[in-house]
């Protein structure tokens, strides 16, 4: 008996073989995707948390500075308040040791912070900010260089305010106390005795006084942005803190 063979069988066999290499080359391909971003996102989150301890050290650092700052300019405050009582009343020729002594300090640049940034411009610059997924984190991180940036700002307008009132105090007082006042500079000694003023002129005295008054104000005005900075920046790291280090 002759036997014919049907020709849709083997196709059939084909087509099984060909889906079938079909299906294991796009679970390859996919399972070699899954492998990949499993990868990426691990060194992703690996290269997050290290940021934020970087981050943390950058504060901390910040943190001494601030407090710092805080301790000098409070009291720069106070000894313009000295100073302007001293050198306003009726018998300041019996206090011009501590007068010179004052004004002389004024007129040097106060210590002032400067924010630990390499961190967070690394974040900025790079596109890396993306990374940090708490958005509550990365405002914080924006409010913080804000205050900053304002800071900077009345930091700027400080230096202007005192340079003015070095014009004014060159009019007042004697180069050759000064002089003697700073043979040991950085230090600045207090003069001995009561020397005279250069120029005793009540309408002098006065526009030297308003313009430490100036000093004063701008002050003031860099007082407030670092106890915001310092508030800032413990809020900051007690995010991170609780976002990255505590269980």
């Amino acid at each position: 008996m002759e036997v014919h063979h049907h020709g849709h069988v083997h196709h059939d066999s084909l087509w099984k073989q060909y889906l079938s290499q079909f299906l294991m080359l796009f679970l390859a391909v996919f399972c070699g995707s899954l492998a990949e971003y499993y990868l990426d996102h691990n060194l992703e989150k690996e290269k997050e948390e290290q940021y934020a301890h970087s981050m943390i050290q950058d504060l901390d650092l910040d943190l001494i500075n601030i407090k710092r700052d805080i301790t000098e300019t409070s009291a720069r405050i106070k000894s313009i308040d000295s100073l302007t009582a001293d050198l306003s009343s009726a018998n300041y020729q019996d206090k011009l040791g501590d007068i010179y002594y004052r004004a002389r300090k004024l007129s040097v640049l106060n210590y002032y912070y400067s924010m630990t940034d390499g961190t967070l411009m690394e974040l900025k610059n790079s596109g890396n900010l993306r990374l940090i997924k708490s958005v509550a984190m990365v405002d914080s991180i924006q409010t913080y260089y804000n205050v900053y940036q304002q800071y900077e700002d009345a930091q700027e307008f400080s230096i202007k305010e005192l340079s003015n009132y070095r014009q004014e105090m060159i009019k007042v007082f004697d180069i050759k106390v000064f002089n003697q006042m700073i043979k040991n500079f950085p230090k600045i000694t207090k003069p001995e005795g009561n020397p005279p003023l250069f120029n005793s002129n009540p309408e002098q005295i006065n526009t030297l006084l308003m313009h430490a008054q100036f000093c004063k104000t701008t002050s003031l005005t860099n007082l407030n942005f670092l106890i915001r900075l310092q508030n800032s920046a413990i809020r900051l790291k007690k995010s991170i803190q609780k976002e990255y280090i505590e269980d």
